[in-house]
């Protein structure tokens, strides 16, 4: 994946954002709101991701276990 994506939910203010380096590299970004105003609470979360040894693999599995 290269480039990002945003999800948003419809009438709230969450979203998850992914971001990709086009390489193996994927960053998530999630934040969730209760909705309350003016005092709310939210939480967000980040992960990044390390995919860059799959290919790799593919390419090994492909060797072993070829599809007609």
């Amino acid at each position: 994946m290269a480039g990002e994506a945003k999800l948003d939910f419809w009438n709230e203010e969450h979203s998850i954002i992914l971001k990709g380096d086009g390489r193996g590299g994927l960053q998530i970004d999630a934040t969730i709101t209760d909705g309350r105003t003016p005092c709310s609470a939210y939480l967000r979360v980040g992960i990044v991701l390390d995919q860059s040894y799959l290919p790799g693999i593919i390419s090994e599995l492909r060797e072993e276990f070829p599809i007609e």
